[in-house]
């Protein structure tokens, strides 16, 4: 995920209703209303998505872009965009939909029905199948690695802002807030995700930030639904 600078010809709207589009689009609505509808979009799309959220101004700004990388859907990038304009409490959000568990169910499944423990048809192999979803719709909740790095550079480049990250799940809203050190935090994240990657992503998440202070401190709001 990279940040791509707001433009100027977007146009404000009053009512808010944020979609998932790679046209840049300004619409004016609280916080929580853009929650509820990126919930929305986490449950039904079938892409990610990217908005940047000025509270000093109560508008979100959608980032969206086309992804050309072969494994994403959605890329976005404002590095050298300066973002001080719109305020100076800023949240970036992005979605995990639904779809990319039921992606990773279906890789996960493969995976453990190839492995020779593949129990026989019946209540056995539901069980199975149940924890194995749950464990993947779970996943959608944690920053990946390539997030991570990616909030602490935009937090260095804007080290001006009161800069904030939220994924928005079906499992819930994830609020991350990191220090400007990527190299460094890239690399433990991703040793300690591996390690206390469970079933539960908010003790996975209570987990890590126990364990890096405040280099990355990570928090889950679980939907009624998570």
């Amino acid at each position: 995920m990279n940040p791509h600078a707001p433009s100027e010809s977007m146009t404000t709207e009053e009512e808010l209703h944020l979609t998932l589009s790679t046209e840049p689009y300004v619409l004016r609505g609280s916080r929580a209303e853009g929650e509820r509808d990126l919930a929305a979009l986490a449950e039904d799309g079938r892409q990610e998505g990217v908005w940047l959220y000025s509270a000093d101004q109560g508008l979100w700004f959608n980032l969206t872009r086309e992804s050309e990388a072969e494994d994403a859907h959605m890329r976005v990038a404002f590095h050298d965009a300066d973002i001080s304009r719109l305020g100076t409490r800023l949240t970036l959000y992005h979605t995990h939909p639904r779809a990319f568990a039921e992606r990773l169910f279906e890789e996960e499944w493969n995976i453990f029905r190839s492995s020779g423990s593949f129990p026989d048809e019946g209540k056995m192999q539901d069980a199975y199948a149940k924890g194995i979803r749950k464990y993947c719709l779970e996943q959608m909740a944690l920053p990946s690695v390539d997030d991570v790095v990616s909030f602490s550079e935009i937090a260095e480049a804007h080290q001006d802002c009161e800069l904030d990250f939220r994924i928005v799940s079906p499992v819930g809203v994830t609020h991350a807030r990191v220090t400007p050190e990527p190299d460094m935090l890239g690399s433990v994240y991703a040793l300690l995700r591996e390690q206390r990657n469970g079933m539960d992503a908010g003790k996975t998440m209570r987990s890590i930030s126990g364990t890096l202070g405040g280099m990355l401190s990570l928090s889950l709001r679980r939907s009624p639904q998570g």
